[in-house]
């Protein structure tokens, strides 16, 4: 078992970035968007010397939510969710009702402060204890005022949490946060590519469970050995507090964790709560290793000779170089293998530096300048690089400084231009939709006008049949087929009306029969008094 240095490395990106040198902000957002197209390897064509094409086909990208075929797709949706997040962090309550809040809040706190120290209290709350326990730990009178007292405070701080102020801005707040884990070139470590992402995975849950993983990226394509190392881009908003307070995060959890009592104003116990975070993340780290049954562990390295006092200076110092001074670096050590491959007496060089060429069409193009003895010695030098490929392509344009700014404007105006076109032929397809509706319109109207007509048309003509027929009529008969409504209607009639005269020729019968047995008078005849009954039917009919 060995232990072995390790890389963890963090870039806060806000929107404006630090002051840095020659007027170039540091960590800004088009910084950030310019990491994420080195990470994801989008522009490939600017030939960078330190990345190994061949292998970058074995580069991972990783999100936790889908597969993207096109990285270009991350970077749209990390955009867009910034957007989002910062809608979210500068939305405003009311102001009358934030005014009130406040007030109440500064009322109660003067009301609980006359009995307890203030500080004392709010941390305490930090540790979620009831009512109760805050009153032995605060030695107060547990009576019902002091606990009114004590209430109102802690419902009212809780208020005011929650509620925004007018002048919150996100500009110097965190949007994405850059971690890096690397293990350092010489190291025994050398940790698999699927076991980077657990190591990821269960480092966020355990220290960033509240903010969500944009993308990781493994890289397989950089350096001399063969190791891989991992990149995360960590949204900034606590997606459960609406607040990008990542950079808070870390010092609350360990000054909490590990009871600090810190002040979170005090530049000192910052680096406290740092150097605590670092000694509980590489306890953290090796447990994970020994999970995964990796014998090496990680060292916080303490450097106290001399020498090892430069070599970490030397490491800090290459570490902040730019991707310019770092293809210089690497531009010098290839013509030094090369010059060691020369026969005879090595030229010697005295300047090797890459300046700024020109800039013609937003494209900067670099030169490097050489400085040797004499005019031998420089055209030797030439000579021996000259049909280098990487170096040539290095030499005609370095690096495209700015062009993923340029690019990125471009397509934006290209995207805006897309979606005007969008919506003017969306316009156009609505307004012939109107127009289309307007004379639907107008042709309802016209058939209106002409089924009222129908209708007071319908109704003369049942009355008219009504009166002609003696058969009561509905609006549903005159709209079907009305002669088969009408002879149906008929034929009902006509059988009651015989079943009607059958039933009454019957009764007549009878009543015959039993007058003649009992009075013993002549009958008369039962068809003279039928065609009475038809008469009486018929006068009734007319009726």
């Amino acid at each position: 078992m060995a232990n072995s240095t390790f890389l963890c490395k963090e870039i806060n990106f806000t929107k404006t970035g630090k002051a840095g040198k020659n007027g170039i902000n540091k960590n800004s957002y088009i910084q950030l968007l310019k990491s994420i197209l080195h990470s994801l390897r989008i522009e490939m064509e600017e030939k960078n010397i330190h990345i190994i094409n061949s292998k970058t086909h074995e580069n991972i990208i990783y999100t936790d939510e889908k597969i993207y075929f096109d990285n270009k797709e991350i970077i749209e949706l990390i955009e867009k969710e910034i957007a989002e997040n910062i809608k979210k962090y500068e939305n405003i309550d009311d102001k009358e009702n934030r005014l009130k809040i406040l007030k109440q809040f500064q009322d109660a706190k003067s009301a609980i402060a006359k009995k307890t120290d203030i500080k004392t209290l709010d941390k305490l709350l930090d540790d979620n204890l009831d009512t109760t326990e805050l009153l032995k730990k605060l030695n107060l009178v547990n009576d019902k005022r002091t606990i009114k007292t004590l209430e109102n405070y802690i419902t009212l701080k809780k208020e005011r949490d929650e509620i925004k102020t007018e002048t919150r801005a996100y500009q110097n707040q965190t949007l994405v946060k850059e971690i890096i884990f690397k293990i350092p070139e010489g190291q025994s470590l050398n940790i698999k590519n699927e076991d980077w992402i657990t190591l990821q995975n269960n480092f966020l849950k355990n220290y960033f469970k509240e903010y969500k993983l944009h993308f990781s990226a493994i890289h397989c394509d950089e350096g001399t050995e063969n190791k891989s190392h991992l990149h995360m881009f960590l949204s900034g908003f606590n997606h459960i507090k609406n607040d990008f307070d990542i950079n808070e995060k870390i010092f609350s959890d360990m000054n909490k964790k590990y009871s600090l009592n810190l002040d979170y104003n005090k530049v000192e116990d910052h680096k406290i709560a740092m150097r605590k975070f670092q000694e509980d993340f590489y306890d953290f780290f090796n447990k994970e290793l020994k999970l995964l049954n990796y014998k090496d562990k990680i060292e916080l390295k303490t450097y106290t000779t001399e020498d090892e006092i430069k070599k970490r200076l030397k490491i800090k110092k290459e570490d902040n170089l730019t991707i310019t001074q770092k293809h210089t670096k690497l531009i010098n050590q290839k013509i030094s293998e090369t010059l060691e491959k020369m026969e005879g007496e090595k030229p010697k060089i005295l300047k090797s530096e890459v300046k700024e060429n020109s800039t013609f069409l937003n494209k900067k193009t670099y030169k490097l300048e050489l400085e040797t003895e004499t005019k031998e010695e420089m055209k030797k030098v030439v000579d021996s690089i000259k049909n280098y490929s990487k170096i040539s392509n290095f030499v005609k344009d370095l690096e495209k400084e700015k062009q993923d700014a340029n690019n990125k404007y471009y397509i934006l105006k290209s995207d805006a231009t897309n979606k005007i076109n969008y919506l003017t032929s969306k316009e156009d397809e609505l307004l012939l939709k109107v127009k289309k509706l307007q004379n639907e319109l107008s042709d309802t109207l016209k058939y209106k006008n002409e089924i009222v007509k129908i209708e007071e048309k319908n109704k003369i003509l049942k009355d008219v049949l009504e009166k002609n027929t003696h058969i009561k009529i509905s609006d549903t008969d005159i709209d079907s087929n009305l002669d088969n409504t009408i002879t149906q209607k008929r034929n009902i009639k006509d059988e009651e009306d015989k079943k009607f005269i059958a039933e009454e020729l019957k009764r007549i019968k009878d009543e015959r029969e039993k007058l003649a047995k009992q009075e013993e008078t002549p009958q008369r005849d039962i068809k003279d008094e039928f065609e009475e009954f038809k008469r009486n039917r018929k006068i009734e009919k007319n009726k």
